[in-house]
């Protein structure tokens, strides 16, 4: 028997409204960090748990500079 954890559809239609928001967080500069001033930043993927309290966003700054400070 396969143990792969195969995401519901709820599960990936409230990922991907999270990674819309998080995304617009980003374009609109609301989040206040020195870090992410003129950094353009993608929301590749978020995966959210079984229960929908928890999710893993999977970001990474355009060009691959920095990712340590931005993370």
């Amino acid at each position: 028997m396969n143990n792969i954890n195969i995401p519901s559809q709820r599960q990936l239609r409230v990922g991907e409204s999270v990674r819309q928001i998080i995304s617009n967080c980003f374009v609109k500069n609301t989040i206040p960090d020195k870090f992410l001033i003129d950094v353009s930043i993608t929301v590749s993927m978020v995966r959210m748990t079984k229960d929908l309290k928890s999710a893993y966003v999977y970001v990474m700054p355009l060009g691959g500079y920095d990712i340590e400070e931005i993370i």
